[in-house]
């Protein structure tokens, strides 16, 4: 049975061995070097991105919270030409320390998704993803119904955010199509398609004027693309 807010380090001696010769403490003439490969299951969280977890039982009567917990494997295991070594897996644990710390001042955590900002500074495209980045975020993408609920809640707080009226309805996130017209990407690198949220206002994307490569989110929940020198307010974001 384990203490879990005590628990800093579980080390596992796995023993598996076979007798060289009959002899367990004959040195071999050769080693190599095997790979061993660990699987984790892993499912979609809230935001749509896939997270893998490692569920660990500390028996019954065990005092502590659950997890989430960091776990960290290293495993190495030599062969002799004809039987195998003791293996050795080593896990290190740390425990669930609550709300996770914001990434910088003024964002929004948001249980089971992660933390989101609405900057009220007016920005170019450009000009706002270099400020989420140096937030240690990424200007917001929308992976599912629930996440653009989100900061449509967000952003209903906030209804005048922009000296031009025409504007004060949309703000930037993380898509454009600047390396290569109609092929919308994240800041990411990963294509519109796999966010699971594409949802564009009627007629939309159009390139109207020509140049129109990046994409805002508007109050209706719908996708704009816009010219990327206009100066929006914007979504910053940081996944759990």
């Amino acid at each position: 049975m384990f203490n879990a807010p005590l628990l800093q380090l579980l080390l596992l001696g796995i023993v598996c061995c076979y007798v060289c010769h009959g002899n367990s403490t004959i040195q071999c003439a050769s080693r190599i070097l095997k790979e061993t490969k660990f699987f984790l299951t892993s499912a979609r969280n809230k935001t749509g991105h896939w997270n893998a977890q490692v569920i660990l039982d500390h028996g019954r009567g065990a005092i502590g919270e659950e997890g989430p917990y960091e776990v960290q494997l290293q495993h190495n295991t030599n062969i002799c030409e004809q039987s195998s070594d003791p293996i050795h897996l080593e896990a290190k644990l740390s425990e669930p320390g609550g709300i996770p710390q914001p990434p910088a001042e003024g964002y929004e955590y948001v249980p089971g998704m992660g933390f989101y900002k609405l900057h009220l500074d007016l920005m170019t495209w450009q000009a706002a993803k270099e400020q989420c980045e140096a937030d240690g975020t990424h200007l917001a993408i929308i992976n599912s119904e629930e996440e653009a609920t989100v900061l449509l809640k967000i952003f209903s707080e906030h209804r005048d955010i922009h000296w031009v009226e025409k504007w004060d309805d949309q703000v930037w996130i993380g898509l454009s199509d600047i390396e290569k017209e109609h092929k919308f990407v994240t800041v990411l690198g990963e294509p519109m398609s796999s966010t699971g949220y594409t949802k564009w206002g009627p007629h939309e994307p159009n390139n109207y004027g020509g140049n129109e490569d990046c994409v805002s989110f508007r109050r209706n929940g719908r996708f704009n693309d816009v010219s990327c020198g206009h100066e929006l307010n914007f979504f910053c974001e940081k996944e759990l």
